[in-house]
């Protein structure tokens, strides 16, 4: 199951039902997410007269989709036990393999699905992607002994002119040239 970008299931899209109903059961991991909180992301103010019924059957469509038990129910509604891509994530930023992590991203998580609760969950898993983004600055240490060698070996004043005028620092010059040169390939 992706929730990082549009919400699919076996690489299919979904009707925005059943789209709303994963977003709301993949907001809240491992949690029972109550049948009326269900229904009221599934059809907001404009739910049915018998919710819950509609929910069950929304529920066993989407079952017969997923593969196992996918979606436990347990009073008082249901647990979504299926892995998704954001769990993967997660655990995948836990080991330190970042660039595995952010392949899975394919747009921003829960795309296209207006419910609250998902809404927080993305903000959070958008916080999480962008940790794992690791910045160059994150090792300005490293890039700076980097820069002093190769300004020592190539001369600083090379640097400055490719840089910026008066880098009181190599690695000022270089990492203002790095700016300059990924603000040239972005606006490709």
């Amino acid at each position: 199951m992706r929730v990082l970008g549009p919400i699919e299931v076996a690489g299919e899209p979904l009707s925005p039902r059943l789209c709303r109903l994963i977003a709301a059961l993949a907001a809240a991991p491992g949690t029972v997410v109550p049948v009326d909180q269900l229904a009221e992301a599934v059809w907001a103010e404009d739910q049915p007269k018998n919710a819950e019924a509609a929910l069950h059957n929304l529920v066993a469509r989407l079952r017969a989709r997923l593969p196992g038990e996918a979606i436990v129910t347990r009073p008082p509604g249901y647990l979504l036990a299926a892995p998704t891509d954001a769990a993967e994530f997660e655990a995948l930023t836990a080991k330190g393999r970042f660039s595995e992590a952010l392949a899975l991203w394919r747009g921003p998580a829960f795309a296209g699905v207006d419910v609250p609760a998902a809404e927080a969950e993305a903000a959070r898993l958008e916080e999480l992607r962008l940790g794992a983004v690791p910045p160059y600055g994150a090792d300005a240490d490293r890039l700076a002994a980097v820069a002093n060698g190769l300004a020592e070996r190539l001369g600083a004043d090379r640097f400055a002119r490719a840089g910026r005028r008066g880098a009181a620092m190599p690695a000022d010059a270089v990492i203002a040239y790095a700016d300059t040169a990924l603000s040239a390939v972005a606006k490709r």
